[in-house]
């Protein structure tokens, strides 16, 4: 009955004890049990169903009078499709293009390296001539900034610190050559844009001081060079008095603004050693046609200290007058007769 079919063995085991089975039969494949009819003798096993490799889907079959219709449906979206892919390829093929330059680049240099490291006498060659080819590339650079035109047109244009600092070098190495007119348009310069440069600045005062000396600069060109040293806060003992022992017999043809200017940059400047110059800027001497030449009293001889001493043109005496309305002869008042003076 029940007890005697295969499935009733198979629970009666399971239910008497763990993997204790009265018999276990033999699993078939799927042919063998579609062949039995779809299933097994035994009932209670299940036989897991084998897996098909099935290929991609395919279309259902379509109706004789829409073939035509169904393959214009599909065309369509391959056609965008290969649109899309042909934009999205060029980005691709660019990006495929950089990267592929970066890693040429960069199989170049480890190639050089290893080489380099099996010979490192080449790698002392290339270092050389990199080297060589840098200071090749310097010089150049140099040598146009050496050449570069520094006239007193193309300095009286100049306006900020950063054009000086790029006429500097040309500047440095035609200072020397330069004419007086340049030399002033160059102090301008300086002083206009504060250019402060120790190398420039040494070379400019031995121009300054050889141009004074040879009575080569005008009043307004070493005006200019007063101004420039002025400006930078650069003293040059040697410049003020290259100025002073030029312009000391010219003070009476300097205008008195100019006067005035010369005597507080002396001053600010506490030049010590030409105190005569500075005397005969705040003070101009006479000629010797004035009426007041030698007559009209010191001013500075009366506050105790005259730097001309017997060079100059006023009068040390006491008692001579301050002003020449002083020193002027009283007139006498004319006589009148009366009629009584005749009796």
């Amino acid at each position: 009955s029940s007890h005697g079919s295969p499935g009733a063995l198979r629970v009666a085991g399971a239910r008497g004890g763990r993997g204790r089975l009265a018999m276990r039969k033999k699993p078939l494949c799927a042919a063998a049990q579609d062949d039995l009819g779809g299933s097994s003798s035994d009932e209670g096993v299940k036989v897991k169903p084998s897996k098909k490799v099935t290929s991609a889907r395919s279309d259902p079959p379509a109706a004789p009078g829409a073939s035509g219709e169904t393959e214009a449906n599909h065309a369509e979206p391959r056609k965008k499709a290969k649109e899309f892919a042909w934009m999205d390829s060029d980005e691709e093929v660019e990006e495929d293009g950089e990267e592929g330059k970066e890693n040429e680049e960069r199989e170049e240099k480890e190639e050089i390296r290893d080489g380099d490291q099996k010979d490192p006498s080449q790698a002392r060659k290339r270092s050389r001539s990199r080297s060589r080819s840098r200071s090749r590339h310097r010089e150049r650079d140099g040598d146009d900034d050496e050449n570069a035109d520094v006239s007193a047109e193309v300095l009286d244009e100049v306006h900020s610190f950063g054009k000086m600092v790029l006429l500097s070098p040309a500047l440095l190495k035609k200072l020397r050559r330069m004419t007086p007119e340049n030399v002033a348009a160059a102090c301008r310069a300086m002083g206009r844009t504060k250019f402060f440069d120790g190398d420039i600045l040494k070379v400019l005062n031995e121009v300054l001081r050889r141009l004074l000396q040879r009575d080569l600069f005008s009043a307004s060109q070493a005006n200019d060079a007063l101004q420039c040293l002025w400006e930078i806060n650069a003293y040059d003992q040697g410049v003020l008095s290259a100025v002073a022992s030029n312009f000391k017999a010219k003070v009476l043809q300097l205008e008195p603004l100019l006067r005035q200017m010369w005597r507080e940059i002396f001053e600010n400047f506490k030049h010590e050693k030409d105190l005569d110059f500075r005397q005969l800027l705040e003070t101009p001497p006479l000629t010797a046609v004035s009426p007041g030449y030698q007559k009209i009293r010191c001013f500075h001889h009366s506050k105790g200290f005259c730097a001309l001493g017997e060079a100059c043109t006023y009068s040390h005496d006491p008692r001579a007058p301050l002003t020449l309305e002083m020193f002027a002869p009283m007139r006498s008042s004319p006589l009148v007769m009366t009629q009584n003076q005749f009796t």
